[in-house]
């Protein structure tokens, strides 16, 4: 014989809630669920509008040569013997691709990028944008745009990294190989010069990079050339003085070193986020079952407590 009492006027037993009953005993409460959703709609819409419009620069690049290790050096065993002096006779099994994202994402690049006039501040100090006079506003607390000085110490690297690092996103498709670059900010002018930037930059430190061990190795494979007198490694060191030749060339040449623009990053019209129609579509959703939960537990546990 079953424990549970059948309630004559719910028509439901003791322990018991099914969904009608459930729907009547939120329903008990929907005046104050319609109030409790509408001032979360308020307030949810008031804080949206307080958020800054994000605009995000983005760019795809093609990663300039192969970055393969010459054969002849392997070959010739000049590579340990340069090793040991410290000179790099080129190549190296590491994907190009994936040193050129590592180094934008490095805390030494960033550092060479906050040499340059109005990035520090553009990325730590700016507080809102002017769309009329397409201009930053900055927070005067920390940083006075008209002297162009920090009220206080300047933010350190490691303080600006933060920012950097979570507003920046570069990555290296492995199916095209192709590097895509963005940058988040409240200025579209900003985000799209500080993309134009790091690629500059990154070009040209690069090329110097080239230049420099190129300059180097030539600078040892002819002082090898000029000590060794067997014929088959002078072979050997004047088609490596050849291609090291030609690495220097290309780095001499070529304004676009590491990568090449494939899709150049604009100054963008629309906004990236945030998107207030689906905050206010979410926040209202998840308010409204929070209220109808609570409403729930609170008639349930009301009813339990008449009945005793």
């Amino acid at each position: 014989m079953s424990d549970s009492i059948k309630d004559p006027v719910s028509g439901y037993q003791d322990n018991e809630i099914t969904i009608s009953y459930a729907f009547k005993l939120i329903d008990r409460q929907r005046k104050k669920i319609i109030i409790g959703v509408l001032i979360s709609m308020i307030t949810t819409l008031v804080y949206a509008l307080t958020l800054p419009n994000i605009y995000r620069s983005n760019g795809i690049y093609e990663v300039s040569g192969s970055g393969e290790t010459s054969s002849h050096v392997q070959k010739s065993g000049l590579s340990s013997i340069a090793g040991a002096v410290g000179v790099s006779l080129g190549g190296g099994q590491t994907n190009k691709g994936d040193i050129i994202v590592e180094t934008i994402r490095s805390k030494t690049f960033l550092e060479h990028l906050l040499k340059f006039d109005d990035i520090l501040p553009s990325l730590v100090a700016a507080e809102s944008y002017n769309i009329g006079l397409d201009s930053l506003n900055f927070d005067e607390s920390i940083y006075s745009s008209q002297n162009k000085t920090w009220l206080s110490s300047a933010p350190s690297v490691h303080e600006a990294y933060k920012v950097y690092s979570r507003q920046l996103s570069v990555y290296q498709d492995q199916g095209d190989n192709f590097i895509y670059i963005s940058f988040d900010h409240i200025s579209p002018r900003f985000a799209h010069e500080f993309i134009t930037l790091i690629i500059d930059e990154l070009n040209l430190s690069l090329r110097k990079k080239s230049l420099s061990e190129a300059n180097a190795a030539l600078d040892f494979l002819e002082s090898q050339l000029t000590n060794t007198f067997l014929i088959e490694l002078r072979n050997s060191i004047s088609s490596l003085i050849q291609k090291q030749l030609e690495k220097k060339m290309l780095a001499d040449v070529s304004k676009n070193f590491a990568l090449k623009a494939i899709e150049s990053p604009f100054i963008e019209e629309e906004k990236f986020s945030p998107s207030r129609a689906l905050m206010l579509l979410w926040y209202s959703i998840g308010s409204f079952i929070s209220l109808c939960m609570l409403a729930l537990f609170w008639e349930a546990n009301r009813s339990q407590s008449n009945e005793a």
